[in-house]
């Protein structure tokens, strides 16, 4: 049996012939809770409804390689075979040894990591930071049905409810919970094959310190951005846009990672063996 992967933040569509694997992902659920020191820990509860060749190992991408910290289960049973990808840039792979999960079965993965350096400075407003995150997505030649995918954003304590600025999308719901703010985004009939891409600013004044803005291929470790004191009245600003940062032309390795990238115009999910993986530039 051919061990298969499915690959979260993918770079680019694959070329493959790997046409017996198939599944569902009913839900895709992540949860960010922005830190003050500008790191992220991103929750992760994906579901797989599989309809093809059993499922054995599940690589999980990240933006860049300062993580830490990786947890993962299946349907409540603790995986501890997590190694560096073999299949992605940068992300772990879980392998899922006897709780693979066969064909006309479901498998609940869920996967915890902390992804460091991941909040920026706003380019709107110098008294806000950024964050802007795109949840996993799989490539549309594996994928069926619909996913519903719910995406929540946890502010660190300190900001008030009032205080927090989506980007682009509204969130569909917001709420304070153990003093801390909570954006929402519910998509019930997402595509599990499509790009989300999901942001807001909050006041920095709650930051320890902030991570620069990579371009190019970002360092395993950003240097972080000392905060600024400014006397612009927040309420002033506009709402401001998602806070990419790319170099010209270049190409984003987006889909799964907590940062502020170019979204590529694809998602990609590739075998373990075989097919061709073009991996384009990245800036995050």
């Amino acid at each position: 049996m051919k061990k298969f992967a499915i690959v979260f933040l993918a770079l680019a569509a694959a070329v493959s012939t790997f046409a017996d694997y198939k599944f569902a992902v009913p839900e895709n659920r992540s949860v960010v809770t922005v830190n003050t020191d500008a790191s992220v820990t991103v929750a992760y509860s994906i579901t797989f409804a599989n309809q093809g060749q059993p499922i054995d190992i599940i690589d999980v991408g990240f933006p860049d390689g300062d993580y830490a910290s990786v947890t993962a289960d299946l349907d409540g049973t603790e995986m501890t075979d997590i190694r560096p990808s073999t299949a992605v840039a940068t992300g772990v792979e879980v392998h899922l040894e006897a709780n693979a999960i066969p064909a006309g079965h479901s498998g609940t993965l869920h996967l915890t990591a902390l992804l460091k350096n991941r909040v920026f400075q706003d380019d709107k407003d110098p008294a806000y930071a950024s964050l802007v995150f795109s949840p996993t997505w799989y490539g549309s030649e594996y994928t069926t049905g619909t996913a519903h995918l719910i995406c929540e954003f946890v502010f660190p304590g300190g900001v008030g409810p009032d205080e927090p600025r989506y980007h682009g999308l509204q969130f569909s719901s917001a709420r304070v919970e153990d003093d801390r703010v909570h954006y929402l985004w519910d998509i019930p009939q997402g595509s599990p094959s499509s790009q989300y891409t999901f942001g807001a600013s909050f006041p920095k004044r709650v930051m320890e310190h902030l991570a620069r803005n990579p371009r190019g291929r970002a360092p395993s470790h950003a240097l972080p951005e000392p905060l600024a004191a400014s006397s612009q009245d927040p309420s002033s600003a506009s709402v401001p846009s998602p806070s990419w940062a790319c170099s010209s032309g270049a190409s984003s390795r987006a889909g799964g990672g907590a940062c502020n990238t170019c979204p590529p115009p694809w998602g990609w999910r590739a075998p373990r063996s075989g097919g061709v993986s073009p991996y384009p530039r990245w800036p995050c």
